[in-house]
C-alpha cells in the first residue's frame, strides 16, 4: 500500500489549476474513468495507470468521446419558429378554395340546397335565390335609371346655358352689325383719282376695311342662326323620340295590367274571343270595331267587360221572367200537429217572462192553435 501513495499525491497536485474543468467533468461517470468496482483497493496495472494519468487530461478525453458518441436527438434542429404557440408543430393550412368542400375523409361535401327555401307570390312559389336575383336586377336597373336621369339633367342644364349664351351672342352680333352699318363711310368719289390719287387710295382702303368688317358680322350672325336652328331641330327630334319611348313603355305596362286584370287576354284564343264579343256589343253604343281595337287603357277594357256582362244579363232577363211565370207555385211546408215539444214551449215562456216582446209571445203559441 506504501507503493501507491506517491501516485496519489501526483494526482492531487494539479487540482488547484483545474478548477474550471471540474464543471465540465462533473457529468463523467466511473465507467468513463475506467474504474471497476470489482477490483480490490490495490488495483491492477490498468488501475494504477489510470491513477497516474492526470485528471484533467482524462476528463478532457472522456468529454470529447462523449460528444462524439452522443447522437443528435430527432427533436434537435427544430426551432421555435417551426413549433406553434403551444409547442406543437404547425400544420400548413390549405389555401382558399383548395379542398374547401372536402371533409376529413377527402370526399366532397354536398352543397347546401339554396333553392330549398321558397316564397309564395300570387299563388306561385319562387326560390329565394331567384327572388334575390330579381331584387338585385331591380336595384341595378333603378341605379342605372337614376344615373341616366342625372346625366340627362346635366345635359339639359348645359344645353340651357349654351342656348342662353348663344342668345346673348346673337344680341351682341345684331347690335354690332347695326353700329357698323350705321358708321359705314361713303365710298370715295372717282374725281379724287385725278385731283388726289393718294387720298383716293386711302379712302378706298378705309371703306373696303369697314365693308369687310360688316360682312364678317353678318356672316357670324347667319352662322349662329343656322346653328341655333339645327340645335332646335335636334332638341325636337330628341323630345319626339323620348315621347315615343315613353309611349312604348306605357303600352307595355298597360298590356301587363290587361293580362293581370283580365286573365282571358293571356292567350291568343282568349283575346280573339274577347274582342270579337266586345266589338259586337259595342255597336249598341255607337262604337266602331276600330275604336275597340285601338283601346290601350286597361281601365277602359274593364268598363267594357262590365258593360258586356250587363247587356248579356239584360238580354237574358225576359226569358228568365217567362220561365218563372211558367213554374208551379211553391206552397209552404206544413208541420204535423204536436211537433213543438213541451220543453221548447216552457223555454219560450221563460224568454217571454224575461223579455215580454211580440216575437217571444208568438213563440209561446202552441202548434195546435196554428192549424
Amino acid at each position: 500500500m506504501a507503493g501507491t501513495s506517491a501516485p496519489a499525491e501526483r494526482v492531487s497536485a494539479p487540482e488547484a489549476n483545474t478548477t474550471d474543468l471540474r464543471a465540465h467533468a462533473a457529468g463523467i461517470t466511473d465507467e468513463d474513468w475506467g474504474f471497476d468496482d470489482d477490483l480490490d483497493e490495490g488495483g491492477s496495472a490498468a488501475e494504477r495507470q489510470a491513477r497516474e494519468t492526470p485528471k484533467h487530461e482524462t476528463a478532457t478525453e472522456a468529454a470529447e468521446e462523449t460528444e462524439e458518441a452522443r447522437e443528435p436527438l430527432p427533436s434537435e434542429g427544430i426551432t421555435d419558429e417551426d413549433m406553434g404557440e403551444e409547442g406543437e408543430p404547425e400544420v400548413e393550412e390549405p389555401e382558399d378554395g383548395e379542398d374547401a368542400t372536402k371533409d376529413a375523409k377527402g370526399e366532397d361535401k354536398p352543397e347546401e340546397a339554396k333553392d330549398a327555401i321558397t316564397v309564395k307570390i300570387d299563388g306561385q312559389e319562387y326560390p329565394i335565390e331567384e327572388i334575390k336575383r330579381g331584387f338585385m336586377r331591380t336595384a341595378d336597373y333603378t341605379r342605372k335609371t337614376q344615373e341616366v336621369a342625372e346625366t340627362r339633367k346635366q345635359v339639359e342644364t348645359y344645353q340651357q346655358r349654351l342656348q342662353q349664351s348663344e342668345g346673348e351672342l346673337a344680341q351682341v352680333l345684331d347690335l354690332a352689325t347695326e353700329i357698323t352699318r350705321g358708321s359705314l363711310p361713303q365710298p370715295p368719289s372717282q374725281s379724287m383719282i385725278d385731283t388726289d390719287p393718294q387720298g383716293y387710295l386711302r379712302a378706298q382702303a378705309h371703306y373696303t376695311a369697314e365693308v369687310q368688317k360688316l360682312e364678317k358680322l353678318v356672316q357670324a350672325r347667319q352662322s349662329l342662326g343656322q346653328q341655333q336652328t339645327h340645335q332646335q331641330r335636334q332638341a325636337q327630334e330628341a323630345a319626339k323620340a323620348e315621347q315615343t319611348q315613353a309611349a312604348q313603355v306605357a303600352l307595355q305596362n298597360e298590356i301587363r295590367l290587361m293580362q293581370e286584370k283580365l286573365p282571358e287576354l293571356r292567350t291568343p284564343e282568349g283575346r280573339n274571343t274577347f274582342f270579337a264579343d266586345a266589338q259586337k256589343q259595342a255597336t249598341a253604343y255607337g262604337l266602331a270595331p276600330e275604336d275597340i281595337a285601338g283601346i290601350q287603357d286597361h281601365r277602359l277594357l274593364l268598363v267594357l267587360k262590365d258593360a258586356m256582362a250587363f247587356r248579356k244579363l239584360q238580354s237574358a232577363k225576359p226569358a228568365a221572367v217567362e220561365k218563372a211565370k211558367a213554374a208551379p207555385p211553391i206552397r209552404p211546408a206544413t208541420r204535423p200537429p204536436g211537433t213543438r215539444d213541451e220543453g221548447g214551449r216552457r223555454a219560450a215562456l221563460e224568454r217571454f217572462h224575461r223579455d215580454p216582446s211580440i216575437q217571444n209571445a208568438a213563440a209561446t203559441i202552441p202548434d195546435s192553435w196554428l192549424e
